[in-house]
């Protein structure tokens, strides 16, 4: 009895030191000069100005907001054995050092720069239904996004870890949904078809059988697929419409993380121009998706 019961203590020291130690760790230091606030995977900390936090095992990314115009949410991808220092200044510019740095600091602020301002170009090329101009545009772009990240491809690989593969996946769909984006303007469907075909099966359609919206750029990407999909001749998987609306033909193609997509969509628009609507999708988001 007492050999068993030391065992047992023996394996929740472990099991603590282990979940401890090998935990990926971000810190936080607010140099701003007042006050921030920082949610994590549902959890909220008021960090004072100077002060510093630490952070273990951060999973979905972190949010920071105050009451003046700090609202920025940052997205992680380190491994279980990393630690990322984040310092906020007084102009809001954040800095990073530690692990993977050079990668956080690329993706939070300069991945957007990158592929949005690339739209143009897409755009263009779409007008003149050029589907190699467009094609070799957007594929060049990516190159750059991969050389940035330290990635040889955008596919994940069997040695890839977790944080490899959800960063992989982000920059893909951040840059899809402006390629998909540019492709959707054109009226002309023949090039409409052969462009987006071209992408949901190079790109999007090994994803399909799991697909899950972590951002509201892979919703984009799937409801311009969903939409398409009679023209593509595509078969997409069907789901739960979890609250009706007009757009059902199309959301009947969305799994509940990326229907949640559509009602923040709207509620956020009509939370912009502070309009009484925006209360029946806030309620829609608190009752169906528990405002995940």
């Amino acid at each position: 009895m007492i050999s068993s019961f030391i065992n047992k203590r023996i394996s929740y020291i472990l099991l603590f030191y282990f979940s401890t130690f090998t935990a990926q760790k971000l810190s936080v230091t607010n140099n701003t000069g007042e006050p921030i606030i920082i949610k994590t995977d549902n959890k909220i900390s008021v960090l004072k100005n100077k002060e510093k936090i630490e952070l273990a095992d951060v999973k979905n990314g972190i949010s920071f907001s105050n009451a003046k115009n700090l609202n920025r949410f940052i997205n992680l991808f380190l491994k279980s054995t990393e630690k990322l220092n984040i310092a906020i200044e007084s102009n809001y510019m954040f800095l990073y050092s530690g692990d993977q740095a050079s990668q956080h600091e690329y993706i939070n602020e300069k991945l957007n720069i990158e592929t949005f301002g690339k739209i143009k170009n897409y755009l263009d090329a779409t007008e003149k239904k050029n589907f190699s101009e467009l094609r070799n545009a957007s594929e060049i772009t990516l190159n750059n996004i991969l050389n940035n990240i330290n990635q040889v491809s955008i596919f994940p690989s069997k040695d890839d870890l977790d944080g490899v593969k959800k960063m992989k996946s982000y920059v893909k769909y951040n840059w899809l949904n402006t390629v998909l984006s540019a492709i959707n303007t054109q009226k002309d469907k023949g090039f409409s078809q052969l462009a987006l075909s071209y992408y949901f099966k190079q790109y999007i359609e090994p994803d399909i059988p799991t697909y899950i919206c972590n951002d509201s750029y892979y919703y984009k990407v799937l409801e311009i697929i969903a939409r398409n999909k009679s023209s593509l001749n595509i078969q997409l998987p069907s789901y739960q419409i979890i609250e009706k609306t007009d757009e059902d033909k199309v959301n009947q193609f969305l799994p509940k993380s990326c229907q949640k997509f559509y009602f923040s969509n709207k509620y956020n628009y009509l939370k912009h121009i502070n309009s009484p609507q925006k209360d029946y999708y806030k309620k829609i988001l608190d009752e169906k998706f528990n405002n995940e």
